[in-house]
C-alpha cells in the first residue's frame, strides 16, 4: 500500500512536468496544437491545464494518504502504551472490583483482549504461589487471589478453558468432589478435539496435554470413589466411568502421565479398569466433600 502512495506521487509529479511542458510550448511558442509522435496532434493548453491538474490531484491524495497513515501509526503507538499502563496495573484485587469490571465492559475491544491474555498468564503464577508454600490441609482463603481471576475471566466467558481448569484445580486441593467434577466436566464439554484449536483468547486454555490431564484427574478420582464405595454394582459402574476416562486420556495424551504424589499412573488406571482394584496398590485418597 505504501509502494502504491509513493508511485501515485511520483506519476502525479511527472504529470504536473508534462503538463507545464505543454503550457511551455502554447505560451513561448504561441503554439496552439503540437505533433507527438504515437499521438498526433495535441492542444498544448488544454492539455497542459488536464494533465497539470491531474498531476496535483495524484500529489495531493498521495500525500494526505500518508499523512493519514503516519496519524493511524501514531494513534496505535499511543493505544499500545495505554494497554500495556492498563495491563501493567491489573491485579487480582482490581479484577475483582466493580468499578474496573464496569471499566472493562466499555473499553475498546483491544485493550478488552490486553486485559484478558493478562489474566490469564496470571492465573498458574497465583496458583503455583500457593502450592510451593503448602502441600497439604488448603483452605479457601488460600485461594482468594486467583479466585478472582478465574470469576473474573468467567464472568467475561463462561467457557473461558484456563478459568474453567484452575477453578477445578483449586475444588480438588479444597477436597470438594462435585464442584471439581462440576468445573473439569465443563472444560471437557467445551473442549475441542484432539488437534484443533478454539478461536479468541478463551480458546487458549484448551490444548491436548491439558485435556489429557483433566481425564487423568478425574480418573484418579472416579477410582478413588470407588475404592471408597461398599456396594459392588456401584464398584462395577465407577470402573466402567474409570475406563471411559483413561481411554480419553490416551485420546488426547496417548503417553500418558507418571505418578505423582497424588495421582497415580495412567498405566496403574488402565490396570484397575482391567484387573479389579485388588490388583494395584491401594493409593493414598483424600477425603472428598
Amino acid at each position: 500500500m505504501e509502494a502504491l502512495l509513493y508511485l501515485g506521487t511520483l506519476v502525479g509529479i511527472l504529470l504536473v512536468f508534462a503538463g507545464i511542458f505543454l503550457l511551455i510550448k502554447r505560451v513561448g511558442g504561441h503554439q496552439t496544437e503540437i505533433e507527438v509522435v504515437g499521438l498526433g496532434s495535441i492542444k498544448t493548453t488544454h492539455h497542459g491545464v488536464a494533465l497539470s491538474f491531474l498531476g496535483v490531484v495524484l500529489i495531493l491524495q498521495a500525500t494526505m494518504a500518508l499523512i493519514q497513515r503516519d496519524e493511524l501509526k501514531r494513534s496505535l503507538d499511543e493505544l499500545k502504551r495505554s494497554n500495556a499502563l492498563i495491563v501493567s496495573f491489573l491485579t487480582p484485587s482490581l479484577m475483582a472490583d466493580t468499578a474496573f469490571q464496569n471499566y472493562f465492559k466499555a473499553t475498546i475491544r483491544s485493550q478488552q483482549e490486553a486485559i484478558l491474555a493478562r489474566a490469564i498468564g496470571m492465573l498458574r503464577p497465583e496458583f503455583r504461589k500457593v502450592t510451593d508454600e503448602k502441600q497439604a490441609m488448603f483452605e479457601e482463603k488460600d485461594f482468594g487471589s486467583i479466585a478472582s481471576i478465574y470469576k473474573f475471566l468467567l464472568e467475561v466467558d463462561a467457557r473461558d478453558g484456563s478459568a474453567l481448569y484452575y477453578k477445578g484445580e483449586v475444588q480438588r486441593l479444597l477436597r470438594r468432589r462435585h464442584t471439581m467434577r462440576e468445573n473439569f466436566n465443563l472444560y471437557l464439554t467445551y473442549a475441542p478435539a484432539k488437534g484443533s484449536v478454539l478461536p479468541g483468547i478463551s480458546g487458549l486454555g484448551y490444548f491436548d496435554e491439558r485435556t489429557g490431564w483433566v481425564n487423568h484427574l478425574l480418573a484418579n478420582d472416579i477410582l478413588c470413589e470407588a475404592l471408597q464405595t461398599s456396594e459392588e454394582a456401584d464398584q462395577r459402574e465407577l470402573l466402567q466411568h474409570l475406563d471411559d476416562k483413561v481411554k480419553q486420556e490416551r485420546i488426547y495424551w496417548k503417553k500418558g502421565f507418571d505418578a505423582g504424589e497424588t495421582t497415580l499412573s495412567t498405566s496403574t488406571l488402565e490396570r484397575a479398569a482391567k484387573e479389579g482394584l485388588d490388583k494395584i496398590p491401594r493409593p493414598k485418597c483424600p477425603s472428598m466433600t
